[in-house]
């Protein structure tokens, strides 16, 4: 009904729903609100009038509308929504509520003036957020934003980009740019400066981010979380964002991954040995890891022709063994 009258006549709309908002009731009445959050947004998107509505709106009993708030103010000019999703983000009492604010940052890979804002959040959380809950959302964020960034769909093959450095590095060392990234022995990414037209400066800045600040704090998590799942997600994501920066690294995920997908438990196929030329056993071993974070693990065995790629040894039948016993 509410959304019929703001079609029919939209300035008797606002009426109604800021009365909803303002006066909220128990029972279902936390979904009409909820869906006031939006028609509102949309309604006085254009007006000033939409400015201090957010603050309002974070002090909702009902944890439900202020994550739907969250969702509404990824869309909202900067000036508006950073005090409100700083405090759903970091302040709010309830978990669900800080992580889905981080969550709904990733309807819009470039945040334009949002961005510096999610990026803090995310930082802040990492550093500073004590639910697991609310840790484990962070690092998604983290993982899935840096795979979606623009960035890394414009990095190098292996074609075009040099083999695999075996100089020692941290997990993200000095310099920027994804376009010129290199992989150490120790499964680091040494970035050096990019002079291509493909790296911009919002990417190099971002790319300084992770390095600087996102990374090592998930290697603190990973090496001092108290709980140990939190440390187990800290270090399955900085191995995700390391396999990700690292061009070779990359292309052999995507190419391993491809044939994985087809492989029942116990099975295994074949792989061409030029997949491997002038790769690092390390970044082999630590590829692999990465995949198997996704279902089940690999044994990768040499043979005189190629290698064999094993999904999930399983124990079968054996007739050896039946002989025997």
């Amino acid at each position: 009904a509410l959304t019929l009258l703001t079609v029919v006549a939209e300035d008797r709309g606002i009426q109604p729903i800021t009365e909803r908002l303002a006066n909220p009731q128990g029972g279902d009445d936390l979904f009409v609100r909820a869906h006031c959050v939006g028609l509102l947004q949309s309604l006085l998107a254009d007006s000033s009038n939409w400015d201090r509505w957010p603050a309002t709106l974070t002090q909702d009993p009902s944890p439900y509308v202020r994550q739907r708030l969250a969702r509404v103010l990824w869309q909202t000019p900067s000036h508006v929504a950073a005090p409100s999703l700083r405090q759903l983000a970091l302040h709010d009492e309830t978990p669900q509520v800080r992580a889905a604010t981080l969550v709904e940052s990733l309807q819009r890979v470039d945040q334009g003036d949002l961005q510096p804002l999610q990026l803090q959040l995310l930082r802040q959380t990492l550093g500073e957020e004590q639910d697991e809950f609310v840790l484990r959302a962070a690092m998604h964020v983290a993982v899935t934003l840096w795979e979606l960034w623009p960035c890394q769909r414009s990095a190098p093959t292996p074609a075009d980009s040099p083999p695999a450095s075996l100089r020692n590095a941290s997990d993200i060392t000095r310099g920027a740019g994804v376009s010129s990234a290199r992989c150490s022995r120790d499964g680091g990414t040494q970035f050096a400066t990019g002079t291509g037209e493909s790296s911009s400066t919002n990417d190099l800045a971002v790319n300084e981010f992770y390095r600087d600040q996102l990374v090592p704090c998930l290697r603190e998590l990973q090496a001092n979380a108290a709980a140990i799942p939190v440390r187990r997600w800290a270090a399955a994501s900085a191995e995700r964002i390391w396999m990700l920066s690292c061009p070779e690294a990359r292309v052999l995920y995507a190419r391993l991954r491809s044939r994985a997908q087809r492989l029942r438990l116990g099975s295994r196929c074949r792989l061409p040995r030029r997949w491997f030329r002038g790769l690092d056993k390390h970044l082999v071993g630590r590829t692999l890891a990465v995949l198997a974070q996704d279902d089940f693990g690999y044994d990768l065995e040499s043979s005189w022709w190629s290698y064999r790629l094993v999904k999930q040894p399983v124990f079968g039948f054996r007739w050896w063994r039946a002989w025997y016993e």
